[in-house]
C-alpha cells in the first residue's frame, strides 16, 4: 500500500519550499522496490542533502529509511531499496514551487524491480499554485 501523508490546506506560491511525504506500508518484508513520484510542471526537486554530490552513506537522512539511492529529477523523482521490513516506511523529499498554475499531481508508483505483478499507487490530485 502506498498513501500521501496528509497536507495542510496551506495557499502555495511560487518560490516555496514544500516537503513532499509518502507511506509505504507493507504487509510481508520485500526486497528491490522502486518508488516514483511524479511531480506537477510547477515544482523542481531539490536534495538538501546533497546525496547527488556524495556518497549514499555519506549522510543518513531519517526521513529515508532504507531508500539507499534517490534520483531527482524533472518530471519524477524515484526512490529505490534493496529491502525493506514489514511495517510503514516513510519517504520524504523536498521540492520547490516555480510556476503558478493548476496542476494535476499524478499518482505516485511503488513497484517490486523484478515482479511487475505487484505494485501500489497513490491517488491523483490537483493542487493550485498562486503568484
Amino acid at each position: 500500500n502506498l498513501e500521501w501523508q496528509p497536507v495542510t490546506d496551506q495557499q502555495l506560491e511560487v518560490g516555496d519550499l514544500i516537503r513532499i511525504d509518502l507511506a509505504v506500508q507493507l504487509p510481508a518484508p520485500r526486497f528491490h522496490l522502486a518508488v516514483t513520484d511524479h511531480l506537477p510542471g510547477g515544482f523542481r526537486p531539490i536534495d538538501p542533502a546533497l546525496t547527488g554530490v556524495l556518497p549514499a552513506n555519506a549522510l543518513r537522512d531519517e526521513q529515508l529509511n532504507f531508500f539507499e539511492e534517490r534520483k531527482l529529477g524533472q518530471p519524477k523523482s524515484r526512490f529505490y531499496a534493496q529491502s525493506l521490513g514489514r511495517g510503514t516506511h516513510s519517504i520524504s523529499h523536498y521540492a520547490e514551487v516555480t510556476h503558478a498554475g493548476d496542476f494535476a499531481w499524478l499518482p505516485a508508483d511503488l513497484e517490486l524491480m523484478y515482479d511487475e505483478t505487484q505494485f501500489a499507487r497513490t491517488s491523483a490530485s490537483r493542487i493550485l499554485i498562486t503568484q
